[in-house]
């Protein structure tokens, strides 16, 4: 191969890499009659590092919604575009790729920066941009799994920002999480009486009575269980939609799309750690002043239900739902799309609205052997319609 091939090879291999990302326009059956919508992928600089926002909307005067993804490091920016559109019709929705994930890992950022008091501070730095930005009084928050600790966090900090707060496979006390779900897998693997799977667990439990789930490689050998049994996502096929969906994500150049696993890969050895696994909002966020929902899959084996009722029993809050979709594991975002975008258009939209009534306290029925399993509370003549 001559010089000039190769060079040339090489120069269209660096054009299709750092080819440009865009996000689709609004769909049309979204759109408002003389309201120019809003389809933005922005860089900003956030607590000195550049990081990416994904900002949607039919109307920008719609109140903003703000999504904390999952992982760590896992990188959600596409997915509430594919699942979730419909929510661009009421919000400003607004994804943003953490730092160190997704379109936001570069090796500029400096690994020690890549903690959680950082994520914390990050966090709160968006919400000050989008509540001047978008001259909004408050936003929305929602959190997905890792999500849910920098979600709990900024809520117990800044009520004043919040509207109210959605926790979608609620983490409460990450060592406490991770020894039920250590359990749950066990003894779903003891249903399955498969030797490879009761020999996974051996390895975690060792020669002691305790699993041991705080070392890295041993949480992600029990994550890869978890998805292959059903623990993580209950229909094998939202997998498949979840990968297809940030494959074919033009938000993601095909640079980002190789970046985005070594940013998995760094976000998870990075926070991974003593910081993480000392979450215990039994202790930290007993009250939050701001009406608070949990999402809860009835087949999830990260965020069990069981902890999950504990701390909504628990917890003080101006109102408090917790709802169970009956068909999801651990991402019923995505499992329950549409169950998901009813909850918010019908149910949490409202507190943007302060003279709209409220149900007050309520939650749906959880499993039948859930430990305290406690009855609807919902104010007579309402309902949650898509929670039963």
């Amino acid at each position: 191969m001559s010089k000039p091939f190769r060079f040339i090879q090489g120069f269209f291999l660096v054009i299709l890499l750092h080819s440009c990302a865009s996000t689709p326009p609004i769909h049309h059956s979204l759109s408002q009659d003389g309201i120019e919508p809003l389809t933005e992928l922005i860089k900003l600089p956030i607590g000195g590092v550049e990081q990416w926002l994904l900002i949607r909307t039919a109307n920008t005067e719609n109140p903003v919604f703000f999504f904390l993804h999952g992982g760590p490091g896992a990188g959600e920016m596409p997915l509430l575009r594919y699942f979730n559109n419909e929510l661009e019709q009421y919000f400003t929705v607004v994804t943003w790729d953490q730092r160190g994930a997704g379109k936001s890992n570069s090796r500029d950022i400096p690994p020690h920066s890549i903690n959680l008091d950082q994520l914390r501070s990050d966090t709160h730095e968006i919400v000050q941009y989008l509540k001047n930005r978008f001259n909004q009084p408050k936003v929305f928050i929602a959190g997905h799994s890792f999500g849910t600790v920098l979600g709990i966090q900024l809520v117990k900090k800044h009520p004043e920002n919040i509207y109210a707060y959605v926790g979608i496979g609620q983490i409460v006390n990450t060592k406490r999480n991770t020894e039920s779900t250590c359990q749950l897998g066990y003894e779903l693997a003891r249903e399955t009486g498969k030797k490879k799977d009761i020999s996974i667990f051996s390895d975690i439990y060792g020669n002691g009575s305790s699993a041991d789930v705080t070392d890295l490689e041993t949480a992600l050998t029990l994550n890869d269980f978890l998805k292959e049994n059903g623990g993580v996502y209950h229909d094998r096929t939202t997998f498949n939609k979840l990968i297809f969906a940030v494959l074919t994500a033009p938000e993601y150049t095909l640079l980002d799309k190789i970046k985005y696993m070594s940013g998995l890969k760094r976000s998870r050895e990075l926070l991974w750690n003593r910081d993480l696994f000392e979450v215990d909002f039994f202790r930290d966020a007993p009250r939050l002043e701001v009406p608070v929902y949990f999402i809860s899959g009835k087949y999830d084996l990260i965020a069990s239900p069981e902890l999950t009722l504990e701390y909504y029993n628990f917890l003080s809050a101006p109102e408090k739902h917790l709802v169970e979709f009956k068909d999801s594991a651990h991402c019923g975002i995505f499992e329950e799309p549409s169950k998901f975008n009813r909850l918010m258009i019908d149910e949490v939209l409202k507190h943007a609205h302060p003279s709209t009534d409220t149900f007050g306290v309520s939650t749906t029925d959880l499993p039948g052997d859930v430990p305290g399993k406690i009855r609807s509370v919902i104010a007579p003549g309402s309902s949650l319609p898509y929670t039963q």
